[in-house]
């Protein structure tokens, strides 16, 4: 009996660190492979006044993406290039108006996009140019 209760506490303690582990590999493996699935657009704009990877991408004030690369492009006119994923299910038209925008007096720093009435669409790793906030 005794013996018994000694087998069925450790086959519960294995399945709890078991189920630990698991738990453990599944929120590192979302860390990883970002938090959105979906597709990247690139955006061009001559200044990004303090915005970071991972802020957020905002289609019409609705969370559709967020930053994932911002790179400083050395041409005649240098260029920051800011790469967005974008969830699979928000389709950008062409000719929206890509801002950026601060949430507050002093807060965090996000793109906003305003969609144009146009029916034809940014197609994913297209690189469309952004509106530079006043610096």
């Amino acid at each position: 009996m005794k013996r018994d209760k000694l087998s069925l506490e450790l086959r519960v303690g294995i399945f709890v660190i078991i189920t630990i582990f698991l738990a453990g590999a599944f929120i590192v493996s979302q860390a990883t492979t970002g938090k959105y699935r979906g597709y990247e657009i690139g955006i061009l704009f001559d200044y990004v006044g303090g915005l970071e990877s991972g802020s957020p991408v905002r289609v019409s004030g609705v969370r559709a993406g967020e930053v994932k690369q911002i790179e400083i492009l050395y041409e005649a006119q240098p260029k920051v290039l800011v790469m967005a994923k974008i969830r699979p299910d928000i389709k950008i038209s062409t000719g929206s108006r890509i801002t950026i925008q601060t949430l507050g007096l002093i807060g965090e720093k996000y793109i906003e996009i305003t969609p144009s009435p146009e029916k034809k669409y940014i197609q994913p790793g297209e690189i469309v140019e952004g509106e530079s906030p006043l610096s």
